[in-house]
């Protein structure tokens, strides 16, 4: 083994041209945690600088807050026991997170499983290529909970799937399973659960023996509206602040 990180938001490691990163419970809040958060961010930076290494893979933590934790977590801004201080933090954290991942000098490989809250799903979006165990539900509770989704989710999905569906899918506030996620697009590879971590390591080291200026022409092709997606995340920064202050006004 190249390298060994181990911090409280998670855990790093480098090994040859093969860079893997495994996030750890309350993923959310560490994030939110400017310390957490610059450690995190000093290791992507090393892992750029670093000229062996090809592919970033990233893990979701091994366990996944479910939709009643999320939604208690969110509670608190819908109900306001959370400030504006708060919301923006979360929403910067999240748009610094999405924009590194889009302009990564690497390719980056997503690899998820269980019940997926809808910010980590629209922050696996900005990576290049996502991989998911087979009992993997995309959860939605945005519409119900009268939030606004946050992480460029409707960018990417309007993208990948075209506007129909995509305002079928958050109007509606449906699920989605795996498959349904590989049908619409919006993952590459769904396995077994019981395999998903090899077949993600797996898929990496493939991907670590193709020519890395190909691999990267490709990849500034298809985000090519990288301005776009900055834009967007401001936009939709502007339009939670002023839905978050409005739901306030009009609880006093």
């Amino acid at each position: 083994m190249d390298y060994c990180e181990d911090e409280a938001l998670f855990s790093g490691k480098i090994e040859g041209r093969v860079a893997v990163v495994k996030f750890k419970e309350d993923l959310l809040r560490n994030l939110t945690c400017l310390m957490a958060k610059e450690r995190l961010f000093q290791f992507l930076d090393q892992i750029e600088k670093d000229k062996k290494v090809r592919v970033l893979l990233i893990f979701g933590a091994a366990k996944r807050i479910d939709q009643e934790e999320c939604q208690g977590f969110y509670t608190k801004f819908a109900t306001g026991e959370a400030g504006l201080d708060d919301l923006e933090r979360l929403n910067n954290a999240v748009n610094q997170f999405v924009l590194r991942m889009s302009a990564f000098d690497k390719m980056v490989i997503h690899a998820g499983k269980g019940p997926v809250a809808p910010v980590f799903f629209n922050m696996g979006l900005a990576c290049d290529w996502r991989i998911v165990g087979d009992d993997t539900i995309f959860q939605n509770p945005c519409l119900d909970m009268g939030l606004i989704p946050k992480g460029g989710g409707v960018f990417f999905f309007q993208r990948l799937m075209g506007r129909g569906v995509t305002a079928d899918l958050l109007y509606s506030g449906r699920t989605i399973d795996a498959r349904e996620a590989l049908t619409l697009g919006l993952v590459n590879r769904v396995v077994p659960l019981d395999t998903l971590e090899a077949e993600a390591l797996c898929a990496a080291q493939d991907f670590s023996q193709k020519p890395l200026r190909a691999i990267m022409g490709i990849k500034r092709l298809l985000n090519y509206p990288i301005k776009e997606l900055a834009d967007f995340l401001e936009h939709e920064d502007e339009v939670i602040r002023n839905s978050f202050i409005k739901a306030l006004a009009q609880k006093r």
